[in-house]
């Protein structure tokens, strides 16, 4: 290795250091992307840049590296559980808080008494023989009002407000 960050490599050491195959480095030196000369015994030595080889990371680590690590992982995961713990007590809370809210509320009544239980007993009877086959006909009417015509079609506020 010279001065200028230039390494003089074998075929073999010139794959390794660049991270790619024998083949590859060949067909480089053929194409002129890689600096090569070859001595009297046959030997092709490649010139290769420092700069362009790949560099191993894990050598550089420490086994104390990864002990910082996982202690800060053990760190944020003791943090985590806490919030956790109380986001769920929390939710404990707000739902005895629902359930002492809902006892308060009164239930809602019932709605009032349909017509037929208000109406005299005579139209009661009246409804009860009429033939249920016609959904108008099987409803109570008050005394005194006419049956629609079979053709006729009744509006709901009609039904509803019986006018």
């Amino acid at each position: 290795m010279d001065e200028s960050q230039t390494m003089r490599v074998t075929i073999e050491e010139a794959a390794t250091l660049l991270g790619i195959e024998k083949g590859s480095v060949k067909k480089r030196i053929q194409r002129g992307k890689l600096r090569s000369e070859r001595d009297a015994r046959g030997t092709t030595w490649v010139y290769v840049d420092t700069s362009e080889t790949v560099r191993d990371e894990s050598q550089g680590q420490s086994t104390t590296d990864r002990g910082e690590l996982v202690g800060t992982l053990k760190d944020q995961v003791a943090d985590l559980r806490a919030r956790l713990d109380r986001e769920q007590e929390a939710n404990r809370e707000n739902r005895r808080i629902i359930a002492a809210l809902t006892s308060r509320i009164p239930e809602i009544e019932a709605p009032a008494a349909p017509a037929q239980e208000s109406a005299p007993p005579e139209s009661r009877e009246e409804a009860a023989q009429e033939p249920a086959d016609n959904a108008e006909r099987a409803r109570p009417r008050p005394a005194g009002a006419e049956a629609p015509a079979a053709s006729e079609s009744v509006s709901w506020w009609r039904r509803m407000f019986g006018s």
